[in-house]
């Protein structure tokens, strides 16, 4: 990601100076000190940690955020198209919309989509979901888990509820390498796909993958910066998010639950993991 970012910056020539400071070094209020020093025109936050600290501490200074999911949720911002206040930047979010378009032209039987989730951390992006699915013509069915203990009872719930593959989301306190792996194991014991949310997901035995270009999330974070140091207020400007995911699939997990997927979209993903 800051690869792209300083590519983009450096391909117009753009001069600036860059101060990096890592969270993990510094005291909060040592690290504010620094900053109330340094005088910078605008910062910039990598990760949910430092997004969410500055943003609560920095009122005036423009604040461009990245390498995040779920800002609003976050309390980073309350509006993706008008954030308001000094604060904007890139989510690592793929619109559900987005997402669903891709599932039902890779697996046009489905019709339930279940979905396992914390309402605390993403009650907001499963309401959309839900109004996502009904537009597109397909089910939804949901079973929170407040504790990651009852992930296994949630999922075995959506098995009966009838849901043909389940759609997981970049929550990490219900998301971990334990939790994955029971995922996947249901996944294949039940023979019902699961979509992941990143590359190693799909590595470690998903049937399909949807994640963001990385090399993308860099390009329109220095977009953003740019569109602030050129005057634009950062309120102002909308949140972005792809809509162009990045697309895998697991050759071994297909050929195991036996779904069909659509040769068009295998010919397109990005990598098909052996």
């Amino acid at each position: 990601m800051l690869d792209s970012f300083t590519e983009t910056l450096d391909g117009i020539n753009f001069e600036y100076t860059k101060i990096s400071y890592n969270l993990s070094e510094y005291e909060t209020e040592e690290l504010f000190l620094l900053l109330r020093e340094t005088e910078p025109d605008l910062i910039l936050t990598l990760g949910p940690g430092s997004s969410r600290i500055v943003s609560e501490k920095i009122i005036e200074t423009p604040v461009v955020f990245s390498m995040l999911n779920f800002p609003r949720e976050l309390n980073i911002i309350d509006d993706l198209i008008r954030p308001g206040g000094n604060v904007t930047g890139v989510t690592l979010d793929i619109p559900p919309a987005v997402q669903f378009e891709i599932l039902a032209e890779a697996l046009p039987h489905i019709e339930k989509i279940g979905i396992a989730y914390n309402p605390e951390n993403t009650g907001r992006t499963v309401e959309e979901a839900e109004e996502a699915l009904l537009e597109a013509g397909l089910g939804a069915v949901t079973e929170t888990v407040k504790e990651p203990r009852d992930l296994s009872r949630a999922l075995d719930n959506l098995k009966e509820k009838g849901a043909d593959i389940i759609w997981t989301l970049p929550d990490r306190s219900l998301y971990f390498d334990a939790s994955i792996r029971r995922v996947l194991l249901f996944s294949l014991r039940n023979r019902i796909p699961v979509t992941g949310y990143s590359k190693n997901f799909v590595s470690s035995g998903a049937f399909m993958g949807i994640y963001p270009d990385y090399g993308s999330v860099g390009q329109k974070t220095a977009e953003t910066v740019l569109r602030i140091m050129e005057g634009e207020h950062p309120g102002e400007i909308p949140v972005y998010f792809t809509d162009k995911p990045m697309i895998s699939f697991n050759r071994r997990a297909i050929a195991t639950i036996g779904n069909y997927v659509a040769e068009e979209v295998l010919q397109r993903a990005e990598e098909i993991i052996e």
